[in-house]
């Protein structure tokens, strides 16, 4: 092949190369790899931080960047490790490790000393970013929270731009109710008002309108992941007689796991996606791990940790309830909403 046949070949590869679509994470640039590493690179990477769900798809993905041409659509990749402890403080440690000053040292000397365990560190990096009203001497208090006219005029519309025609994965949350909010909720998901709100917001529509034309979706507080929504609702308690299974917009967990949409509780399983992300994340409340125009994020003892939906204000004498700020950032990023159980012995809107 004579030399401008490769610069040609070369150019068209690069062609091809800009125009595929983004990948669900940048993990190389997290990682500490080049911008073109593969697969079988981050594997590598992240198995030598034993990061369990790396160590399980090693094979598979090795196979897979072997098989894997520049014209390829990103493959549909399972995204429900996003939920777990085991994916953060993976990630965490890799970042830790390659951003050395980050991360604690052992001691006050510290010199000659090992590291301390990836929970240590992450316990010790938490401290003084803990949630709360008025905090404890040393820590600082509950983020700035958002107000819903945020949301209308800027958040929201920014959120609609990064999510239209976005491809990839789609990440998959469960909450467990009452038959009265899953009914709520599957009404008003199918009726012109959600297309209705997206709109008003993709137009910049001054927020001072809103209420009076729209309506929002009073999802309630947590949500997470399967087993977690199981264990409520297999109380057998009528607060908890339907189980919702909400899909995520295509790519929408590129952006919900960020800085401009999330909140994150005190203590070393949030740490984890503070340290992970490396970005400075507004603090959710101590316990419950919630401020307002953010999607937050609650420490559990059973599971790893719950998204948490600041709420709106309380139902008026009519019973409806109002949509807060944190409830509509959410819709935002909501694709489906479906029903994975439902015991109550009613049919449900989408059931009928």
């Amino acid at each position: 092949m004579h030399a401008h046949d490769k610069t040609k070949q070369t150019e068209a590869d690069v062609a091809r190369l800009a125009v595929r679509p983004p990948t669900t994470t940048p993990l190389q640039a997290m990682l500490g790899l080049p911008a073109g590493a593969g697969n079988t690179a981050i594997v590598q990477r992240l198995r030598a931080t034993g990061h369990p769900h790396a160590v399980q798809r090693v094979e598979t993905a090795e196979a897979e960047e072997t098989a894997e041409t520049a014209e390829a659509a990103p493959e549909a990749e399972d995204l429900q490790y996003l939920l777990t402890q085991e994916h953060w403080d993976g990630l965490a440690a890799a970042k830790m490790a390659a951003e050395p000053a980050a991360q604690p040292s052992s001691s006050k000397a510290g010199k000659g000393k090992a590291a301390k365990p990836l929970k240590a560190a992450l316990l010790d990096a938490s401290k003084g970013k803990k949630g709360g009203k008025g905090g404890k001497a040393g820590m600082s208090t509950t983020g700035t929270p958002r107000q819903i006219s945020d949301i209308i005029e800027r958040v929201g519309p920014a959120l609609l731009d990064q999510l239209k025609d976005k491809q990839g994965g789609q990440l998959v949350l469960y909450r467990a109710m009452s038959l009265e909010e899953a009914q709520s909720l599957l009404t008003y998901w199918g009726s012109p008002d959600r297309a209705a709100v997206e709109e008003y917001l993709t137009a910049r529509e001054p927020a001072s309108q809103f209420k009076r034309r729209n309506k929002g979706l009073t999802v309630g507080k947590h949500l997470g992941d399967l087993g977690q929504a199981d264990q409520y609702y297999n109380s057998q308690t009528p607060g908890y007689a339907v189980m919702l299974k909400f899909t995520l917009k295509p790519g929408a967990h590129e952006y919900l796991f960020t800085p401009e949409y999330m909140a994150l509780q005190g203590g070393k399983k949030a740490e984890a996606i503070r340290q992970a992300q490396g970005g400075e994340f507004q603090n959710g409340t101590n316990n419950e791990g919630v401020l307002q125009g953010y999607i937050g994020v609650k420490a559990e003892s059973n599971e790893p940790f719950s998204l948490s939906i600041a709420q709106g204000a309380p139902p008026n004498k009519r019973g409806e309830r109002e949509v807060g700020a944190s409830q509509l950032l959410f819709q935002l990023f909501v694709d489906t909403i479906t029903v994975e159980k439902n015991r109550s012995g009613t049919l449900l809107p989408t059931e009928a």
